[in-house]
């Protein structure tokens, strides 16, 4: 989820400003962000394999 910057202009009005991310940069983040979930995922299955060997 990319953010957005809003300036406060002197009259009062908000003007939105240019994404503070990029689309590249956005799809990186993304990539990683899915990438890291994928590999939190697989060591979570790891541990609960694991523990349920050492109790057998």
């Amino acid at each position: 989820m990319a953010g957005t910057a809003v300036n406060q202009e002197n009259n009062g009005h908000k003007k939105e400003s240019k994404p503070l991310l990029s689309k590249n940069d956005r799809l990186t983040l993304e990539g990683i962000q899915s990438s890291l979930t994928r590999e939190y995922q697989l060591a979570s299955v790891a541990v609960n394999v694991l523990g349920m060997m050492l109790r057998n």
